[in-house]
């Protein structure tokens, strides 16, 4: 889905424990671990990662399957006007097989273009948000 093109209000009161879908119902959410307003915001999740294989073999409990994933933004200001947006990514599945298969897709298909995504978003609306601020001086 599409992400919206402006900061919506409503949907800023996240807190510890609510959960963000990331997909249709019954698949891959997150997990709010941490939320510091204008500091840091940690995403966890024990859903996505079990998605990259079929539904037979994930479900089948010979195989033993599991993810976990972790999303982490902090912000650190940097002078009065400017901030620095650190993003951090933790994941780790198995059993070893299961790894191997996933770990290229999940680093260049999550890791790579997702975030690169992601964060080219929050840049925009960054820069939109300054360019319809008042110029002062």
């Amino acid at each position: 889905m599409p992400s919206e093109a402006r900061i919506i209000p409503e949907y800023q009161d996240l807190k510890e424990g609510d959960t963000i879908l990331d997909g249709p119902p019954g698949s891959a959410f997150f997990t709010v671990r941490l939320m510091e307003s204008n500091r840091a915001l940690v995403l966890y999740s024990d859903s996505h990662l079990r998605f990259l294989v079929p539904r037979s073999i994930r479900e089948n409990p010979t195989y033993d399957i599991y993810g976990q994933f972790s999303w982490a933004f902090v912000l650190e200001e940097r002078g009065e006007k400017n901030a620095r947006l650190i993003v951090r990514t933790r994941a780790n599945q198995g059993p070893r097989f299961y790894r191997a298969v996933t770990m290229p897709f999940i680093l260049v298909g999550g890791e790579f273009f997702t975030t690169r995504k992601l964060l080219y978003g929050i840049k925009r609306r960054v820069e939109d948000t300054r360019a319809s601020e008042p110029v002062i001086g």
